[in-house]
Protein backbone atom coordinates (compact mmCIF):
# COMPACT_ATOMS: atom_id res chain seq x y z
CA UNK A 1 0.00 0.00 0.00
CA UNK A 2 1.31 3.64 -1.05
CA UNK A 3 2.05 6.07 1.89
CA UNK A 4 1.83 9.48 0.67
CA UNK A 5 3.75 10.55 3.31
CA UNK A 6 6.53 8.31 3.04
CA UNK A 7 6.93 7.42 -0.67
CA UNK A 8 6.40 10.96 -1.81
CA UNK A 9 6.80 13.62 0.51
CA UNK A 10 10.04 12.29 2.29
CA UNK A 11 11.57 11.38 -1.04
CA UNK A 12 10.80 15.10 -2.03
CA UNK A 13 12.56 16.24 1.14
CA UNK A 14 15.61 13.76 0.79
CA UNK A 15 15.93 14.71 -2.33
CA UNK A 16 16.58 18.23 -1.28
CA UNK A 17 18.32 17.90 2.36
CA UNK A 18 19.96 14.47 1.89
CA UNK A 19 20.05 11.97 4.45
CA UNK A 20 16.99 11.88 7.56
CA UNK A 21 18.02 13.99 10.80
CA UNK A 22 18.54 11.39 13.76
CA UNK A 23 16.42 13.29 15.74
CA UNK A 24 13.43 14.07 13.55
CA UNK A 25 12.43 11.69 11.15
CA UNK A 26 10.83 14.27 8.79
CA UNK A 27 14.03 16.61 8.49
CA UNK A 28 16.23 15.76 6.07
CA UNK A 29 19.99 17.43 6.89
CA UNK A 30 23.35 16.55 5.83
CA UNK A 31 24.68 19.81 5.53
CA UNK A 32 27.98 19.10 7.67
CA UNK A 33 28.49 15.50 6.66
CA UNK A 34 31.58 14.52 4.52
CA UNK A 35 29.99 13.76 1.38
CA UNK A 36 26.25 15.55 1.56
CA UNK A 37 23.33 14.43 -0.29
CA UNK A 38 21.19 17.01 -0.42
CA UNK A 39 21.19 20.55 -2.62
CA UNK A 40 24.50 22.37 -1.85
CA UNK A 41 24.28 25.31 0.31
CA UNK A 42 20.72 24.25 2.03
CA UNK A 43 20.94 23.63 5.75
CA UNK A 44 18.28 20.75 5.37
CA UNK A 45 14.25 20.17 4.30
CA UNK A 46 10.98 19.21 6.10
CA UNK A 47 8.73 16.87 4.91
CA UNK A 48 6.28 17.62 7.69
CA UNK A 49 5.72 21.46 7.88
CA UNK A 50 7.02 22.77 10.89
CA UNK A 51 5.75 25.41 13.56
CA UNK A 52 9.11 27.90 13.10
CA UNK A 53 11.96 27.46 11.67
CA UNK A 54 13.67 30.05 13.24
CA UNK A 55 17.24 31.21 11.94
CA UNK A 56 18.36 27.92 10.57
CA UNK A 57 18.42 29.00 6.63
CA UNK A 58 18.41 28.03 3.90
CA UNK A 59 16.07 25.79 4.51
CA UNK A 60 12.69 23.73 2.57
CA UNK A 61 9.86 23.05 3.68
CA UNK A 62 7.21 20.52 1.48
CA UNK A 63 4.14 21.21 1.11
CA UNK A 64 0.75 18.96 0.23
CA UNK A 65 -0.53 20.32 -3.00
CA UNK A 66 -3.49 19.31 -5.56
CA UNK A 67 -3.86 16.02 -7.51
CA UNK A 68 -5.47 14.25 -9.84
CA UNK A 69 -6.54 10.84 -10.39
CA UNK A 70 -7.31 8.83 -13.55
CA UNK A 71 -8.61 5.19 -14.21
CA UNK A 72 -6.08 4.60 -16.81
CA UNK A 73 -7.14 0.99 -17.02
CA UNK A 74 -8.19 -2.20 -14.86
CA UNK A 75 -6.01 -2.88 -12.38
CA UNK A 76 -3.83 1.00 -12.88
CA UNK A 77 -4.61 4.10 -11.74
CA UNK A 78 -2.87 7.53 -13.00
CA UNK A 79 -2.01 9.65 -9.99
CA UNK A 80 -0.62 13.59 -10.60
CA UNK A 81 0.18 14.76 -7.77
CA UNK A 82 1.80 18.94 -7.44
CA UNK A 83 3.70 19.49 -4.11
CA UNK A 84 4.68 22.51 -3.27
CA UNK A 85 8.59 22.99 -2.23
CA UNK A 86 9.46 26.52 -0.54
CA UNK A 87 13.28 27.82 -0.31
CA UNK A 88 13.22 30.15 2.57
CA UNK A 89 16.31 32.26 3.76
CA UNK A 90 15.96 34.92 6.06
CA UNK A 91 15.73 38.49 5.16
CA UNK A 92 18.02 39.92 7.24
CA UNK A 93 20.11 41.87 4.54
CA UNK A 94 18.50 41.97 0.98
CA UNK A 95 21.65 42.99 -1.09
CA UNK A 96 23.45 39.79 1.08
CA UNK A 97 20.70 37.18 1.43
CA UNK A 98 18.83 37.22 -2.66
CA UNK A 99 22.22 36.21 -4.09
CA UNK A 100 21.84 32.86 -1.66
CA UNK A 101 18.38 32.48 -2.57
CA UNK A 102 18.87 33.08 -6.76
CA UNK A 103 21.26 29.99 -6.79
CA UNK A 104 18.39 27.59 -5.81
CA UNK A 105 16.48 28.43 -8.97
CA UNK A 106 18.87 26.17 -10.97
CA UNK A 107 19.98 23.81 -8.18
CA UNK A 108 16.88 22.94 -6.67
CA UNK A 109 15.91 21.43 -10.56
CA UNK A 110 18.94 19.87 -11.38
CA UNK A 111 18.51 17.89 -8.03
CA UNK A 112 15.46 16.60 -9.43
CA UNK A 113 16.64 15.80 -12.87
CA UNK A 114 19.27 13.44 -11.14
CA UNK A 115 16.80 12.09 -9.17
CA UNK A 116 13.57 11.76 -11.34
CA UNK A 117 12.31 8.58 -10.24
CA UNK A 118 13.09 9.21 -6.29
CA UNK A 119 15.68 6.37 -6.73
CA UNK A 120 17.74 5.83 -3.46
CA UNK A 121 19.64 2.61 -2.91
CA UNK A 122 18.74 1.33 -6.20
CA UNK A 123 14.89 1.25 -4.98
CA UNK A 124 12.57 3.71 -6.71
CA UNK A 125 9.43 5.36 -4.97
CA UNK A 126 6.32 2.53 -5.54
CA UNK A 127 4.66 3.12 -8.60
CA UNK A 128 6.53 6.15 -9.56
CA UNK A 129 6.96 7.37 -12.94
CA UNK A 130 8.81 10.43 -12.22
CA UNK A 131 9.77 13.39 -10.23
CA UNK A 132 10.06 16.84 -11.72
CA UNK A 133 10.17 20.85 -11.08
CA UNK A 134 7.43 22.50 -13.34
CA UNK A 135 7.33 25.60 -12.25
CA UNK A 136 8.77 28.02 -9.64
CA UNK A 137 8.50 31.76 -8.35
CA UNK A 138 10.11 34.17 -6.02
CA UNK A 139 8.44 36.10 -3.25
CA UNK A 140 8.31 36.78 0.28
CA UNK A 141 6.80 34.34 2.05
CA UNK A 142 5.48 34.45 5.83
CA UNK A 143 6.69 31.28 8.15
CA UNK A 144 5.70 31.54 11.76
CA UNK A 145 4.66 35.25 11.68
CA UNK A 146 8.53 36.08 10.37
CA UNK A 147 9.07 37.07 6.46
CA UNK A 148 11.09 35.06 4.82
CA UNK A 149 12.58 35.61 1.07
CA UNK A 150 11.68 32.31 -1.23
CA UNK A 151 11.66 30.28 -3.81
CA UNK A 152 8.49 28.21 -4.19
CA UNK A 153 8.67 25.55 -6.46
CA UNK A 154 6.01 22.82 -8.08
CA UNK A 155 7.26 19.28 -8.05
CA UNK A 156 4.99 17.32 -10.41
CA UNK A 157 5.18 13.57 -9.25
CA UNK A 158 3.77 11.14 -11.65
CA UNK A 159 2.81 7.61 -10.45
CA UNK A 160 0.84 4.43 -11.90
CA UNK A 161 -0.75 2.80 -8.37
CA UNK A 162 -2.09 -0.41 -8.76
CA UNK A 163 -5.95 -0.89 -7.61
CA UNK A 164 -8.21 -3.24 -7.34
CA UNK A 165 -12.07 -2.44 -7.72
CA UNK A 166 -14.96 -4.36 -6.84
CA UNK A 167 -19.05 -4.48 -7.06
Amino acid sequence: MADFQTDILDKIAQIVGGTVSGNDAHFFDDHTASSPTGVAGLKGCYSAPPRSIGSTTPVGIVIPGRFTADLASQGGEDNEDHVRLLILVAPYDPKAQMPILSKFRDTIPAAFRAHMQATFNGTPSPGTIDFFVTDGSAAVHEWGGIPFYAWEFTVRVRRMMSVTYTA
